[in-house]
């Protein structure tokens, strides 16, 4: 399965190009200054140390160069943290202390601190709370694109740039390295790709594409491992995966949509392995896995195809099967719940489809969240509460956020805003206070 490059073969490209470059600004790194410790070195082990907080939200506003940042507490507004240019997309940092602020067109990553964070002090967890601020840490990469998390390590995939010959990277991060201002390793790739990239753990998987490819699109993975703050190249898996687009890991699999099916790598300690899923018999004509989504508590994925198809990925069965969520809808935006006991499915009429992960993807209803999606009013997004049962859905028409009870399909709450929300994610403390 191993591919006819060795390592030293691959060694210039383990060099930060120059299309990659970690930026520091003005401001000093981890955190702000404005931080408090709730509790002195004499009562670290008492209830001082613990902040009992709903977190915050971070939203983006459209044609707005910053992150909104909303208590959940009081839904008072706490900050706009000002970014360089408008945010592209919005995504969380592995540990969620971090918004992730990409900027695709403007080639620049950013992150705000969302102000509230845990820190392991060995024999105790400490919470810190501090005002939302534009941390100090950016990446200024071509195109940056797709986004991927494993444990406490997250990927940023660089698509590079064809016109001007800017080939594409992979800069991975954690909340601690984002924290120190410092990445925590880079990848400089020998080619401009649509691609994407998964770590696990010390190993990255990341996707290659032939040079000779009229293609943007990725065909081939290549498995990393790192070394120090580069990565250093292992092998290519034989398995081919053409028209790649779209993956996700969980604890023993990483899942890749192709244009013929799901290429799936799989790990068993420092080995890894592949294999491939064919698109079922009866799969509408044209459509392929596009998207991939997956949960650390399951061992399946979801692959969204076409307009409306949602998959069950199995790597164990080794098979692609279509749910039937909801006839002839499009589905807008989808997620987890926080026990990935339930898969939320928005739809392009504003309702939000709740199915059970447990029980055969069966339906446990829907619920109105939002208007229909038209020209006029963009896409809603949705981020789940990392350790409690909601997920928190953006109505851009109602200038609102809605929350929705997973546990009784039903709307718990709703913030109402004074801009018209894009996309929004969670931040704050996730972790319990148990200690081994």
């Amino acid at each position: 399965m191993k591919g006819e490059e060795s390592s030293a073969a691959r060694t210039p490209w383990q060099k930060l190009s120059a299309c990659v470059v970690i930026g520091l600004l003005a401001a000093g790194c981890g955190g702000s200054n404005n931080s408090t410790e709730t509790n002195n070195d004499d009562a670290a082990h008492d209830d001082a140390a613990h902040i009992e907080s709903a977190g915050r939200l971070a939203i983006t506003q459209a044609e707005l160069a910053g992150v909104h940042v909303i208590d959940l507490d009081g839904h008072q507004s706490l900050a706009t943290v000002a970014t360089n240019f408008v945010p592209s997309v919005l995504y969380a940092s592995p540990s969620r202390r971090y918004a992730v602020a990409i900027q695709r067109n403007d080639d620049l990553v950013q992150f705000i601190d969302g102000g509230l964070w845990q820190e392991d002090h060995v024999d105790h967890l400490h919470d810190y709370e501090a005002d939302p601020a534009l941390a100090a840490l950016q990446v200024n990469g071509i195109r940056p694109t797709h986004y991927e998390v494993f444990d406490d390590v997250a990927a940023l995939f660089m698509d590079g740039n064809a016109e001007t010959s800017q080939n594409a990277a992979v800069v991975s991060v954690t909340d601690a390295s984002i924290e120190s201002g410092q990445t925590l390793a880079t990848l400089a790739l020998p080619m401009q790709m649509h691609g994407t990239a998964e770590p696990r753990g010390q190993y990255l998987l990341s996707t290659w594409r032939a040079p000779t490819s009229v293609n943007t699109l990725p065909e081939m993975v290549e498995l990393y491992r790192r070394d120090e703050a580069g990565y250093a190249f292992v092998e290519r898996f034989e398995t081919s995966c053409p028209l790649l687009h779209g993956s996700f890991s969980n604890e023993r699999y990483s899942a890749f949509g192709c244009g013929d099916g799901v290429l799936v790598i799989e790990q068993n300690g420092d080995t890894f392995s592949s294999f491939k899923i064919a698109n079922p018999v009866g799969m509408p004509e044209g459509d392929r896995i596009g998207t991939v989504l997956g949960h650390h508590e399951l061992t399946s994925f979801i692959g969204l195809a076409g307009a409306g198809g949602v998959y069950e990925i199995d790597p164990v069965a080794g098979t692609l099967t279509m749910i039937d969520w909801s006839a002839d809808r499009t589905h807008v935006a989808q997620t987890f719940d926080h026990e990935a006991a339930n898969f939320l499915v928005l739809d392009d009429l504003g309702m939000l489809h709740v199915l059970d992960a447990r029980n055969g993807w069966a339906s446990r209803g829907a619920v109105a969240v939002t208007g229909s999606v038209s020209e006029d009013h963009p896409n809603a997004s949705l981020d789940a509460h990392p350790a409690a049962a909601q997920v928190f859905v953006t109505d851009p028409q109602g200038q609102r956020i809605v929350v929705v009870d997973t546990e009784s399909v039903a709307v718990s709450d709703q913030i109402p805003l004074a801009f018209v929300p894009g996309a929004v994610r969670w931040l704050g403390i996730a972790e319990s206070h148990g200690h081994d």
